[in-house]
């Protein structure tokens, strides 16, 4: 077994739990906020959506950009889990 398979193994697993969480966003509720400085739940979700997709980006280039910029929320939590 390479180095490389136990972490692919593990965020194979990971995207298995992400997906069950993000299935059970409310679409009704995309618009709330855990704290007035925080981002909605909307935000938080299409973070988590895109988070290995920006992972496998890092892996993939020398240099990277960890700027966060706000993420434009789709009108239904099956569009997040579509974006997954």
């Amino acid at each position: 077994m390479t180095a490389i398979e136990p972490m692919l193994m593990e965020l194979e697993q990971e995207g298995v739990t992400t997906r069950r969480v993000l299935e059970r966003v409310p679409s009704d509720q995309l618009g709330w906020k855990p704290h007035p400085k925080a981002r909605t739940l909307g935000e938080l979700a299409v973070h988590l959506a895109q988070l290995q997709s920006r992972v496998s980006s890092m892996l993939g280039h020398s240099t990277h950009e960890m700027a966060m910029p706000r993420e434009t929320v789709p009108a239904t939590s099956d569009e997040i889990v579509a974006m997954f």
